[in-house]
């Protein structure tokens, strides 16, 4: 459960921050420009910051 919401949490991110991303690419991955160095560390950041165990 704690996946799903990282994962929600990082799509919202992603929209918001992303340089190039939207929600209706999350199925297609050949579809998404690459994550930009940012949303990468943070995305690591905050999932360390949540959930250490999981890693």
């Amino acid at each position: 459960m704690k996946t799903l919401h990282l994962l929600s949490y990082l799509i919202f991110l992603n929209k918001f921050l992303g340089p190039d991303t939207d929600i209706k690419y999350t199925h297609t991955r050949k579809a998404f420009p690459p994550p930009s160095p940012l949303i990468t560390v943070q995305s690591a950041f905050l999932s360390w910051l949540f959930f250490p165990s999981e890693l």
